[in-house]
């Protein structure tokens, strides 16, 4: 599952099913051509997500604020 993408319990549910949708259609493709099997998983999972929901909450702005004033502080001392 992609690190940052897939978050929460309910993401995680519907990334399991949309790799069982995408191995039931397509048996094999992971072994042959696992990037290409993965843009499958993912186009299947955001199609679930629009339909059910699964992403979490948007982050409030001051959240985000915070964030990137942290970030912003890291970059100094690099």
């Amino acid at each position: 599952m992609p690190a940052g993408v897939i978050r929460g319990p309910k993401s995680e549910q519907m990334w399991k099913r949309a790799k069982a949708v995408a191995t039931q259609g397509y048996p094999g493709l992971e072994t042959t051509n696992s990037d290409r099997f993965y843009a499958i998983v993912m186009t299947i999972y955001k199609a679930m997500c629009k339909k059910h929901g699964c992403a979490p909450a948007d982050e409030s702005t001051s959240l985000l604020l915070g964030r990137l004033e942290i970030c912003e502080d890291i970059n100094e001392y690099i």
